[in-house]
């Protein structure tokens, strides 16, 4: 077990969730699921997972976990994760009786990138730094607040030269523009990573369709529906073509 508490900012302090759905989610998709909920008229009581897990995936299995028992222990029937495959952290997640489902997808970039029909399994390209507004308010995981950090640690020469070696792949800095947030907002952070990595913005359109079929139970191959007793395995996540051979 982990010494992590949910957040439960959305239901009382020890709820019973009377055999409906519950949804756990990173916070770095609140927006996207404030706007998927609107959406399509869900009301669904959410449990936060802090946005931090994301680069700690044996960390973060374990965490989901412990959300996925603890809302099974108050009646939840349906456990709905926006999270995707997470660097392996939804590998070996299970439920005992509830039904588990979440986005067929590498992470929550890929999930958001889609509009229209996906052709392929992942969406997003290399060389590529990718930002939300959620995503540009994770200091810990900004290109300016890490060489901030670099800076006062080693000096600013030793600085450039870790940001250099670390960055050097990258060829641009897009938005991803789904609907759920003012773009130009976050134009800003996009434009003073881009110049800290000396490459282009732009912005990239995305859609938010991914979740919306999520938490309204419309699940076709963009969802993966787990039985309850059956552990998540990596290639649950191929692509469908894939899966099929």
């Amino acid at each position: 077990m982990t010494d992590i508490l949910p957040d439960i900012r959305k239901v009382t302090a020890d709820p019973r969730f009377d055999g409906g759905p519950v949804l756990i989610s990173c916070a770095m998709v609140e927006d996207e699921v404030t706007c998927a909920m609107k959406a399509v008229g869900a009301q669904i009581p959410v449990i936060w997972v802090d946005r931090g897990y994301h680069n700690e995936p044996t960390r973060l299995r374990a965490v989901l976990q412990e959300r996925i028992d603890w809302v099974e222990d108050r009646g939840a029937k349906t456990v709905l994760l926006a999270f995707g495959l997470c660097g392996n952290g939804a590998v070996g997640l299970r439920t005992r009786s509830a039904t588990l489902a979440m986005p067929r997808f590498d992470d929550c970039i890929n999930f958001m990138l889609k509009h229209g029909e996906r052709m392929q399994r992942g969406l997003s390209k290399a060389g590529v730094m990718y930002l939300t507004r959620g995503w540009s308010q994770d200091e810990a995981a900004t290109v300016i607040g890490l060489r901030e950090r670099y800076a006062l640690k080693y000096g600013e020469r030793r600085a450039n030269i870790i940001m250099r070696h670390m960055f050097e792949g990258y060829k641009a800095v897009s938005l991803i523009d789904n609907g759920c947030y003012d773009v130009g907002s976050v134009m800003p952070i996009a434009c003073a990573t881009a110049r800290e990595l000396g490459v282009c913005t732009r912005v990239d359109e995305g859609g938010n369709e991914v979740l919306e079929k999520l938490l309204s139970g419309r699940w076709d191959d963009d969802i993966l529906v787990v039985e309850p007793g059956r552990a998540l395995e990596q290639d649950d996540f191929e692509f469908e073509d894939k899966r099929k051979r």
